[in-house]
């Protein structure tokens, strides 16, 4: 009825002259047929107008509180949480994005950069792909028809550049593991896994941006790459990543068998895997030298000695014999 009074009280200050003309012609005393003719004609279009008025005023009540079904809870939406909250900078990583008024959703960015793409899974919740980006933090914002979310530390998402191997040493060991290596490159600050080949090293340690240290898990005999995994993704592999594993080396025999306890005496020492050998011993004196004549065959001068019997070993990256 608010809605009517006010549009009557809009016409009848149209009409107030009028009206009171009306009352003048309808109580006067003339006679002209004209002018009772006039009199009469303005009732009735005074009539059907009030008639419109309040119609109006009616449809004013009815449909000025109507809004369409959902119309009321349209909000701007609001970004609680993005999880996980970093990714490469290559994008591709999907994002749940947490908060509220999502119904309506038009877009969801990434800082300035559209979501690959996106999912309105609930009023509450989004599945988004991350779209390539430079690496640093940006807001994750959603927009709907009254505006985009405000942004804060809640909505941050870091893109993070893929580590780097430049340098691995030592680049060999024995096949049971346990070799400390230690890993040089950049971007390796919040490094999630190292990888000999596609095993895990048995444990490692994030010593600066540039370097981490990593003992080598057990291997088979062969090359493999050493990769460093972290949010950024995955480093790519190359030549300076590599890691041979090595079998122990086997002595067969050793001919002679015997010398002087003065040393000098030439030894041919037969077995396998001698490629690598870095020393040769006569009990636990290191051989006066040695040349490794092949993967099966190796010359040392034999060491000053006590008599007696001695074991002669070789030992390799992969071990000792």
């Amino acid at each position: 009825m608010e809605n009517l009074a006010g549009v009557v009280i809009i016409f009848n200050d149209r009409f107030k002259s009028n009206l009171k003309g009306a009352a003048t012609l309808r109580w006067a005393s003339a006679t002209s047929y004209g002018l009772m003719k006039f009199a009469i004609d303005f009732k009735k279009q005074l009539r059907r107008r009030l008639s419109f008025v309040l119609v109006l005023g009616m449809l004013a009540g009815v449909l000025l509180p109507f809004q369409p079904a959902g119309a009321a809870s349209l909000l701007a939406p609001t970004v609680t949480s993005v999880g996980p909250d970093s990714g490469p900078t290559a994008g591709g990583t999907v994002v749940i994005v947490t908060g509220s008024n999502f119904t309506g959703t038009t877009a969801v960015d990434f800082g300035n950069t559209a979501a690959a793409k996106f999912t309105v899974d609930s009023d509450t919740s989004i599945t988004a792909t991350s779209p390539a980006g430079s690496a640093g933090v940006v807001d994750v914002t959603v927009t709907n028809p009254l505006g985009a979310s405000v942004t804060g530390p809640s909505d941050r998402f870091t893109y993070v550049p893929a580590p780097m191997v430049t340098g691995i040493s030592p680049n060999a060991g024995p096949l049971n593991g346990g070799t400390s290596v230690t890993i040089t490159g950049s971007n390796l600050t919040g490094a999630t896994a190292v990888d000999f080949g596609a095993t895990a090293a048995a444990n490692f340690a994030v010593n600066s941006p540039i370097r981490i240290t990593a003992a080598s898990p057990a291997g088979t005999a062969g090359t493999v790459d050493v990769t460093v995994t972290s949010a950024g993704g995955t480093s790519p592999t190359g030549t300076a990543d590599r890691f041979t594993y090595i079998p122990a080396p086997v002595v067969t025999s050793v001919g002679p068998s015997s010398g002087p306890a003065a040393g000098g005496t030439s030894v041919t020492i037969t077995g396998t895997n001698f490629t690598v050998a870095t020393a040769v011993y006569f009990g636990q004196t290191a051989a006066a030298s040695f040349a490794v004549n092949s993967p099966t065959r190796i010359t040392a001068a034999s060491p000053a000695g006590t008599a007696g019997t001695v074991d002669v070993t070789v030992t390799s990256a992969g071990g000792t014999s």
